[in-house]
């Protein structure tokens, strides 16, 4: 029974061991970014707690007194855990004062100018966030109130190697930390983390505690330290995951009265697209900056650019504002990359940004990145309040570009569709707008994939942002202008018949619309009657030579390669014919029998006759309307008649008809009339 149950516990074990690494390959991501977080630690050793009663005879000091609570919590990335590092002002003259220490050790060497993240907390809340302000940190003390920062305080650097000694950065809050190698730095949580960057290489971080001895006897203070880590590798997806921010040129009364400085200053990074930090230098109108820095944990891709979303108040875009706004990106501690809004909004974003909407701007720094600092720069001699909301400053793929054949200016036919393409990385995607901002998505193609659009009758503005695969965070959305050229009119032309073995032309009605300068020419698929042909100005012409009803389609195109179809029907009919008949024979002064001559065949009725009146016999008639020839001959001969029929189109048929006209019978005189 004991076996069993032991199996069984086993399995369960083996079950959720199972589920732990289904979870974790599940949500894990394919990129290789991490943290890399300290696991050992160095703990000072405990202080004094008394000058007698330990040692030989109890004469010596006891030293019980632990400066570091807890070291090992360090190790963790608990964030409901941590190691307590304590101080003390001690008793008169310093005695039993102490400082604790706590090194944090990574499993390697960091590179130099590699960023690592100590995160802490204080038993006075407010030296944090007073720290926050960088090199305002003195000026914000007395704002604040509450905060000197030279009573209780803590000191943090890097090492190589343990012990002050292998010092390669130090810094304390005693004199806010003003460089860009030390910052204390505040995530989307209200978390506190001390950023560190030294330039060279090192291989932990270290926290120690201060109490100075003016606060009074058994004055003390701590340090709470949670963890520390770097970013280890390349995460496209990551976002800002820190801020701070800083100043120069302000005074007490323009961060207290004056209103200047950055606030809610987390609400630039956190997850809520519709709210900000706000960024002031108040409305006394002197010189000085106010700045936000945004921290990401690993270094971007040197192709990644960063947005930055603000809104502003048209009066001070109008003012200038925009070459007032400066960002600058750093790798680790080194600017490498500097532009002011200005330099980079189109007419649409400036256009956008004035109506109030709040704006993504991108930049492109072309190097890799971790930090991004916004500054407003004063404009002087303005009694308008200078503020301005962030909204976010998101790392994202490049903007699409057009490398041919990918254009941003597209032409096409009216009702037709167009097929938009853009250049981008392989790593990415493509994500298709009919709107500069807002909007849903309307095709989401590989990098080289097209977007087909719906048939368009009239001009068109589309848009396409960029977007690494597997993350949600895209690029600035850029123009493509789709022209719709006019349409094309081009209607059937009636046809008049055509006839076999007679000669036809006709020229169609022209289009219309378009751009002039029209060809034509039979559709796909389609032909004419045998004998005819379509030439490229739109003519039919030709012999027919098969009878029947034909239909087919010509397609009329513009200079611009667009087009029109029409349909168009032609009648073919038979040859137009005429039968021959034998005539009668006349005689001279003796009423011709009337004679109806063949009426035609073939061609499109009505018909016509004609007859050349010389080539009848003298005295006969021919009646057009009626075929008849009659009359009373007055002349012997043989007369060929030529009889010509036209047809309805003017095609014309002529056949031969043969009357003989013989004089009279004359009797001979009777013979006594001869004789008399």
């Amino acid at each position: 029974m004991k076996r069993t149950s032991t199996l069984l516990e086993l399995f369960k074990k083996y079950l959720l061991l199972l589920g732990l690494i289904s979870i974790t390959f599940a949500s894990s991501k394919s990129y290789g970014q991490a943290r890399v977080y300290a696991n050992d630690v160095v703990a000072s050793p405990n202080a004094m707690s008394s000058l007698l009663g330990c040692g030989p005879l109890g004469l010596g000091a006891c030293y019980n007194t632990i400066t570091v609570a807890d070291p090992n919590n360090a190790k963790t990335n608990d964030n409901s855990t941590f190691a307590r590092v304590s101080s003390s002002a001690g008793l008169a003259l310093g005695i039993a004062a102490y400082q604790g220490e706590l090194e944090l050790k990574f499993p390697g060497t960091v590179p130099a100018g590699e960023t690592s993240y100590i995160r802490i907390n204080v038993n006075n809340p407010d030296l944090l966030n007073t720290l926050l302000g960088g090199n305002l940190g003195n000026v914000l003390t007395n704002v604040v109130g509450s905060v000197a920062l030279g009573n209780r305080y803590f000191e943090a650097g890097a090492r190589m190697g343990t012990g002050s000694g292998n010092n390669v950065l130090s810094g304390n809050s005693s004199t806010p930390f003003a460089t860009e190698n030390i910052k204390i730095i505040k995530d989307a949580n209200g978390y506190f983390y001390i950023a560190i960057t030294p330039q060279q290489a090192y291989d932990r971080v270290y926290v120690k505690d201060f109490t100075n001895a003016l606060l009074g006897l058994g004055a003390s203070s701590y340090t709470d330290v949670y963890y520390a880590f770097y970013g280890s590798g390349v995460d496209p997806c990551a976002q800002g995951f820190a801020t701070s921010y800083e100043g120069t040129g302000l005074t007490v009364d323009l961060l207290g009265l004056g209103k200047a400085g950055v606030t809610d200053m987390e609400r630039a990074i956190d997850a809520d697209p519709n709210n900000f930090s706000q960024i002031s230098l108040g409305a006394l109108g002197v010189a000085g900056t106010i700045s936000q820095n945004i921290y990401f944990e690993t270094l971007s891709k040197s192709t990644d650019e960063f947005n930055v979303k603000i809104q502003a108040a048209p009066a001070l875009l109008n003012a200038g504002l925009v070459n007032n706004v400066t960002l600058t990106a750093y790798n680790g501690a080194t600017p490498v990359y500097e532009g002011t809004l200005g330099t980079v909004l189109d007419l649409d974003l400036l256009g956008l940004l004035n109506t109030g909407q709040p704006v993504a701007v991108p930049f492109a720094p072309g190097v890799p990145f971790d930090r991004v600092k916004i500054t407003l720069s004063s404009l002087l001699n303005l009694s308008l309040t200078q503020t301005f909301n962030l909204y976010s400053i998101t790392r994202s793929a490049a903007r699409p570009t057009f490398v041919a054949p990918a254009s941003n200016a597209v032409t096409v036919c009216y009702n037709s569709t167009a097929s938009l393409t853009a250049t981008t990385l392989p790593a990415n995607e493509l994500r298709w707008y009919d709107q500069l901002t807002g909007g849903a998505v309307l095709a989401t193609t590989a990098y080289n994939g097209a977007y087909t659009t719906g048939q368009l009758t009239a001009n068109k503005t589309y848009y396409v942002a960029a977007r690494t695969i597997g993350c949600t965070e895209e690029s600035v959305r850029v123009p493509i202008v789709v022209t719709v050229n006019p349409m094309v009119n081009f209607a059937t032309t009636t046809l008049n018949n055509a006839t076999v073995a007679s000669v036809y032309f006709k020229q169609i009605t022209a289009a219309t619309g378009g751009t002039p300068g029209f060809t034509y020419s039979l559709a796909p698929a389609n032909a004419l009657p045998a004998g005819l042909s379509l030439s490229a100005a739109g003519a039919i012409s030709g012999t027919p030579s098969v009878a029947g009803d034909f239909t087919f389609s010509i397609i009329a195109t513009d200079t611009k390669g667009c087009t029109a179809t029409a349909v168009f029907n032609l009648k073919v009919t038979d040859a137009l014919a005429m039968a021959t008949k034998v005539l009668p024979n006349g005689m001279v002064g003796t009423v011709y029998v009337t004679q109806v001559i063949p009426a035609a065949t073939g061609g499109t009725t009505p018909y016509t006759y004609a007859v050349n009146n010389t080539t009848l016999p003298p005295g006969l008639t021919f009646d057009p309307a009626t075929r008849e020839i009659k009359g009373t001959p007055t002349a012997k001969g043989t007369f060929n008649i030529p009889v010509t029929a036209t047809d309805a189109n003017g095609n014309t048929v002529t056949q031969n008809y043969s009357i003989v006209v013989r004089d009279p019978l004359v009797l001979p005189a009777p013979h006594w009339q001869m004789e008399l």
